[in-house]
């Protein structure tokens, strides 16, 4: 079984023919919000931008608000031009407001397409900010909220195109106008596909969660990522001009000296030739490209449909679904998960989770002894056997703390898939789930199921380096969370019942992705070690909200399960903030060093110098055994609380879904 489709059930939206959410003429005028992709003053294709190509197609009229530059909102993603929450809507609602504009809820159609400047430099990919792409999400789908409360009822919402894919983020990049600067153009082309990626799984599941909430809506989805992938694979399906096809260079190219603004050659290409080309400068579609853009919008718009397009709608509180309209699921909106600025008074964001947060105090759905045997999965966070903590792994603190029989499939080093991130060990659906289920059926392993938690704890090494991070494989986030995710299912399949997945700590932390870190063991090679910092940070937090959302809608699915969350991510930022409540050492809490420290040569070198604290009580001071893996006493606090649910006494850590 492929790993990307265990979770088919639950992923979100599918690309198919779009059903007739609109009749002929209904659609009479299209009110656009976005960035320099969608602005019509200041045009960035070099010709006529999509939105006037649309008014022309369908004959409606043009309502222009995106602004070149902008991003969702400058209290997550600040740049010195017009965001959409802070300029762009309170411009609209001015305008609707004083007559200057007329709209009807019925027969006008608002598009967003908002995301390029959000992720891209001198925001999330060079670590301009603490914004994360799961804030830029929750902003992104907030708008079609902030403008169904003020009487919109019709909804484009434009989902990134393949930005790794355009010349500023591609693996062959020059140094041009938007960056010259010294980089890796390697690790941003990763880190790009990774932030599209993500951003558009959040915003596509966020999306189905509102759509339920929002009576008398119609949101469509635009896929420009898959249509601009087929645009770059398929170019003559598409450009039609006098040269050959070209899908890696520009029209408009201008090479640049690293780290100088002056110097620079332009070639400009013109005339009909420029249809022959996908970009028509380093960051922004050509005008051809605009011109397909906006056919397939008008489409939608005339009610023909479009392939690239699929949507849900709400009428009078009942689902009414057309063609492939996707079903609204449970609502997924952010649950508060980083507090930010407030934005202008006559729009707000979606409240956004503070950094740390506890659960509510629930005890969990067990009461003591309904639960006899523990069987965990996992890497080396969890291995039993080859122990990366320098003392007791925290299963096995689990089983001395509560008397529960630990059957343990853990293996230092795994993934989730040795087809997604393939590396030397056993990975969780190649070897463990196979293994366990092996066991169970050859009664090498007796337990009753029912009264059995089962946990995973993974992700470190598909995220990290010889894997996504290092550009060592093609897998992506979303990949390895459908597998992640799709092991619950497995396992729910088997005839497990009772679940508790582990989040990823907040590796920026570890010592190995520091801002100043040293070649250690896990990673002797040149690496821009900044760049590394801000990758994990996405990467983790892409992991873990994708997990968040994907759980939330499968657990419900699954009759009579047990599903919880161990938010080790924020437990972890707690002991980093507060270390006083959890390191109990001889020595003062050190939640930036380690009990272990090898520095190693740069290069493919075994030369190394390492160091230890001595052993004993002052080992307990540090939140970090080495350079990635926790100490045993931050072992130790998992192991209680995980102790604590079995025991029915909860955790203030764990948040369970059903």
């Amino acid at each position: 079984m492929k790993p990307t489709a265990l979770v088919s059930a639950i992923l979100i939206l599918s690309a198919g023919a779009l059903g007739q959410s609109f009749h002929k003429g209904q659609i009479r005028s299209l009110v656009t919000f976005g960035d320099s992709y969608t602005d019509v003053v200041s045009i960035s294709d070099g010709g006529t931008p999509w939105p006037v190509y649309v008014a022309d197609y369908a004959n409606i009229e043009l309502l222009p608000y995106a602004k070149s530059g902008a991003t969702c909102s400058n209290n997550i993603t600040f740049r010195p031009f017009p965001p959409v929450f802070e300029s762009q809507i309170p411009a609209f609602l001015s305008d609707k407001g004083t007559g200057a504009i007329k709209v009807n809820g019925e027969s006008t159609l608002y598009s967003l397409w908002i995301g390029t400047n959000d992720v891209g430099v001198s925001s999330l990919l060079t670590g301009g900010n603490s914004a994360s792409n799961v804030d830029v999400a929750g902003c992104a789908v907030n708008w079609v909220q902030t403008m169904y409360d003020n009487g919109a009822r019709n909804f484009l919402f434009q989902n990134m195109i393949p930005l790794n894919l355009v010349p500023l983020y591609a693996v062959d990049s020059w140094p041009n106008k938007f960056w010259h600067f010294q980089r890796n153009t390697t690790e941003w082309s990763v880190m790009m596909r990774e932030l599209v990626l993500s951003g558009n799984a959040l915003t596509k599941i966020m999306l189905q969660g509102l759509a339920s909430k929002l009576h008398g809506a119609h949101i469509g989805l635009f896929d420009s990522h898959s249509l601009f992938a087929d645009m770059f694979a398929n170019p003559a399906n598409y450009l039609n001009g006098t040269v050959p096809f070209n899908v890696t260079g520009a029209v408009n190219t201008c090479v640049f000296q690293v780290g100088n603004s002056n110097e620079n050659v332009c070639t400009l290409v013109g005339g009909t030739d420029r249809d022959s080309y996908l970009w028509f400068d380093e960051l922004h579609p050509s005008e051809q490209a605009d011109r397909i853009v906006a056919r397939e919008i008008a489409n939608v718009i005339k009610a023909k449909g479009s392939k690239w397009s699929t949507g849900t709608e709400q009428q009078n509180g009942a689902d009414s679904s057309r063609g492939s309209w996707f079903v609204p699921l449970q609502a997924i909106l952010l649950d508060k998960k980083r507090v930010k600025a407030t934005v202008a008074s006559t729009v707000t964001l979606l409240p956004l989770l503070p950094a740390i947060v506890k659960a509510q105090g629930n005890t969990g759905p067990f009461q003591n002894g309904d639960i006899t045997t523990f069987v965990t999965f996992g890497d080396s966070t969890t291995d039993t056997i080859r122990v990366f903590n320098g003392g007791v792994q925290w299963p096995d603190y689990v089983a001395a703390y509560t008397g529960v029989k630990l059957i343990p499939f853990a293996r230092s080093g795994s993934t989730c898939s040795n087809t997604l991130t393939p590396r030397p060990f056993n990975s969780l659906v190649d070897w463990q789930i196979p293994t366990y289920k092996a066991e169970l059926a050859n009664g090498s392993i007796t337990i009753d199921q029912s009264k059995t938690l089962y946990t995973i704890w993974m992700g470190t090494n598909d995220i990290g380096p010889n894997s996504i991070i290092s550009a060592s494989n093609d897998a992506s986030v979303t990949d390895v969370v459908n597998c992640l995710v799709g092991s619950v299912q497995a396992l729910y399949d088997a005839g497990a019942r009772n679940f508790l997945f582990h989040n990823l700590f907040p590796l920026e932390k570890a010592p190995i992705y520091d801002l100043d870190p040293f070649p250690s063991y896990y990673w002797h090679l040149e690496r821009n070690t900044t760049e590394w910092h801000y990758m994990i940070r996405q990467l983790v937090d892409s992991v873990n909200e994708l997990t968040k959302v994907f759980l939330e809608n499968l657990a419900p699915r699954l009759s009579g399960a047990h599903v919880g969350i161990y938010d080790t991510h924020s437990m972890w930022l707690d002991i980093i903030s507060n270390p006083g409540a959890y390191l109990n050492g001889t020595a003062p809490p050190n939640v930036t060093g380690t009990i272990k420290t090898c520095v190693y040569e740069i290069g493919p070198s075994t030369d190394n110098n390492c160091t230890y604290v001595p052993k004993g009580p002052e080992w307990d001071s540090y939140l970090w055994y080495d350079e990635l893996h926790a100490s045993e006493q931050a072992d130790r606090h998992i192991a209680r609380n995980v102790a604590n649910i079995i025991q029915g006494k909860g955790s203030d850590w764990v948040n369970w879904l059903s």
